[in-house]
């Protein structure tokens, strides 16, 4: 909602988000009604019958009521009256449904379309130790961990300072101060065996410079293409003239690459198995070359995990 209207008619953050309810009901599903909201919100009727003829106040030409389906239908003319919908936010819920993390009651998706999703293999997390490197983050706390590490035949334990999270796109990664190696190093929160203890710590985050740090990688079609197949890839990443740039931190710039195929040799992979690659690898290179003294040793480790 913008903070014009949210000021002008001093609503409630309860009502704006049923207001909001509503924008995404009309705009993905066409229709909404008051049972709609009543069972989404676990309102009464009178309520929701209130939150609809608001709802028609700020937005008046987004709907129209009609009789025969007793619904409230959108019209040609919608304009979301709280905040813009994208395709991201509809697809992340139906993501997440397929994924099993959250019930299709808990969303707001209303008229669901089949549809089927690459099942991802994740090991499941411990909440326990989540919350415990949660807790480390916010107190400034070092950890003593019992770890698996990918380069070690058994587990160890080592004192760990975390100072964030990080997704590569396959795992969760606590992003530490490594007290034994005397670096900021990704561990795959996965691979946490156990956590025994904790103490105060004097760390400071804004020494990891590799994770302060953006770089942007910039991504095109590969060059064996033709044009048509170069111009459906490059309405699949949404490119411009030719290219599109992404931006990360360069402690996750590994893991994008890894995850895109940008680290394989393009010349000697096929059009149709390598469809994009990296157009600026020697200005990406470069930039981690500040923050890493091997970078074809280091990046192995990252890919691998610690």
């Amino acid at each position: 909602m913008s903070a014009a209207i949210a000021e002008s008619t001093g609503m409630r953050w309860s009502v704006e988000q049923r207001l909001e309810f509503i924008d995404f009901r009309l705009f993905w599903d066409g229709q909404v009604n008051r049972s709609d909201l009543v069972n989404t919100f676990g309102i009464s009727v009178p309520q929701a019958s209130l939150d609809l003829s608001r709802y028609q106040q700020l937005g008046s030409e987004n709907l129209s009521y009609d009789k025969s389906l007793k619904t409230y239908a959108v019209s040609d003319h919608f304009h979301p009256v709280v905040r813009e919908l994208t395709a991201g936010h509809y697809l992340s819920q139906l993501r997440s449904v397929a994924d099993g993390v959250i019930d299709l009651s808990e969303t707001w998706l209303g008229s669901v379309p089949p549809y089927a999703v690459v099942p991802l293999v994740r090991r499941r997390l411990d909440s326990e130790k989540l919350s415990a490197v949660l807790r480390a983050i916010r107190q400034s706390l070092a950890m003593r961990v019992e770890y698996q590490s990918f380069s070690q035949p058994g587990p160890g334990f080592r004192w760990l300072t975390p100072h964030a999270l990080g997704f590569d796109g396959f795992r969760w990664h606590v992003r530490a101060w490594c007290h034994e190696h005397q670096d900021f190093r990704d561990f795959v929160l996965a691979r946490f065996l156990s956590i025994s203890e904790s103490k105060p710590d004097q760390v400071d985050p804004s020494g990891d410079l590799a994770w302060q740090t953006e770089i942007t990688l910039r991504i095109g079609p590969h060059p064996g293409m033709s044009e048509g197949q170069r111009r459906a890839i490059e309405l699949d990443f949404g490119m411009r003239n030719g290219s599109v740039e992404v931006a990360t931190k360069v402690c996750l710039s590994y893991y994008l690459e890894r995850q895109l195929g940008l680290d394989l040799d393009f010349k000697k992979i096929s059009a149709d198995r390598q469809q994009i690659v990296l157009l600026n690898r020697a200005e990406v290179e470069a930039a981690r070359q500040r923050f890493v003294s091997s970078p074809p040793a280091k990046a192995a480790r990252y890919w691998q995990g610690e």
